[in-house]
């Protein structure tokens, strides 16, 4: 007789960002946040700071306020938990 055995497939969840993980990391766990930082005037993900700025520093580089900074992070985690990869 042969066992019949069930595979439980299993969904990939989202990994939440903060405004102090470094650009880069932040786009190889969440893809949705190039696009949404872009959006935001936050052109750092094509640039050689990304490897060592926090998207804090990158923002506020760019003049965003603190407030405007976690709403960015906020849409950039809401986004992931949809699936979101693009705009």
């Amino acid at each position: 007789m042969v066992k019949k055995t069930t595979v439980k497939k299993t969904t990939k969840t989202s990994v939440e960002i903060d405004k102090d993980e470094r650009i880069s990391e932040a786009l190889k766990k969440n893809p949705a946040a190039g696009p949404i930082m872009m959006k935001h005037g936050i052109h750092c993900v094509g640039c050689h700071a990304a490897f060592f700025e926090t998207i804090e520093q990158g923002a506020q580089a760019h003049g965003m306020k603190d407030k405007d900074i976690q709403k960015m992070v906020a849409e950039i985690n809401k986004a992931s938990k949809k699936g979101k990869q693009t705009l």
